[in-house]
């Protein structure tokens, strides 16, 4: 069976990033630290909150692959115990080696109201 991974948005702590998906009745999950992104990257700019999802969401697919593997080959802990939900530590190395793609932080998004009207842009975190 395929897991489909997504990032959780509604989130209240912006040093992480929240990536979740589901193997039939597991929940499979990885909190990445921004930090871990920014190391990766070898950048010193500031980011949380809405950027670094972005930047997790354009990478999605390398890091759906790569929680997949560590999944599939049993390197994820049960988290708390005795629950469905399987926690991937996912390394500063690992977001080495995908060759993050960065370019989802200097995209800028305007929101449109209900009238189709544009407001202002994303405020940077």
């Amino acid at each position: 069976m395929e897991i489909d991974f997504d990032v959780v948005h509604e989130q209240q702590d912006n040093d992480f990033v929240l990536v979740v998906g589901w193997d039939g009745s597991r929940r499979v999950f990885a909190k990445i630290a921004v930090d871990r992104l920014l190391d990766a990257l070898r950048s010193s700019e500031r980011i949380r909150g809405p950027r670094a999802n972005r930047l997790v969401m354009a990478n999605l697919p390398r890091i759906s692959t790569l929680m997949t593997a560590k999944y599939r080959a049993g390197q994820s802990v049960q988290t708390p115990a005795g629950t469905e939900n399987y926690l991937i530590d996912i390394t500063t190395a690992e977001l080495e080696a995908m060759k993050l793609e960065a370019s989802a932080l200097t995209m800028e998004f305007r929101f449109a109201d209900t009238a189709g009207r544009y407001g202002g842009s994303e405020e940077p975190s």
